[in-house]
């Protein structure tokens, strides 16, 4: 959760505290009180149901990012990109190649191309144009967090 940029994780916290309910391990209920009124303890789990229950929201979080957020394919809009800067396929000894320019440089030099892959992701998440939940297992958009931040905390309100 630490790549979710800091103005967005108070918001998406608040709404996974509003989509699980309190529970009490121990009694096995829901709790509607900050404590439990049948052991009374106030060491209460988050419940989702249909999902499962766990202390803290971080895997709520989790849950609800992939869950209702689509993940960027990295590799594919860096190709696009690729293909966008360099349009015109090489030209070699006065002959056109079948290939783009992004296709030559994965086929022909893999290792430079996923260094370069690597980078570009680097920058969109430094820049804050995409965030990672799972250490780069997968990519989401933020601006994808930000419209679904607002679309549950309007209904929230």
């Amino acid at each position: 959760m630490e790549n979710i940029n800091r103005i967005y994780a108070e918001e998406i916290t608040e709404i996974a505290f509003q989509k699980s309910k309190p529970y009490c391990y121990q009694c096995s209920i829901i709790v509607n009180q900050k404590y439990c009124p049948s052991c009374n303890t106030d060491d209460l789990m988050r419940l989702v149901e249909g999902v499962g229950n766990e202390y803290g929201v971080e895997w709520i979080i989790e849950h609800l990012i992939n869950t209702n957020l689509k993940p960027v394919d990295m590799e594919t809009e860096f190709h696009e990109l690729l293909e966008e800067l360099y349009p015109e396929p090489p030209n070699l000894c006065g002959a056109w190649v079948g290939q783009s320019q992004a296709d030559i440089l994965k086929d022909y030099d893999p290792a430079q191309y996923r260094q370069m892959l690597l980078n570009e992701i680097d920058n969109r998440e430094q820049d804050g144009v995409i965030f990672t939940i799972d250490n780069g297992g997968k990519y989401y958009s933020s601006t994808d967090l930000i419209e679904f931040i607002d679309e549950n905390l309007e209904v929230i309100k």
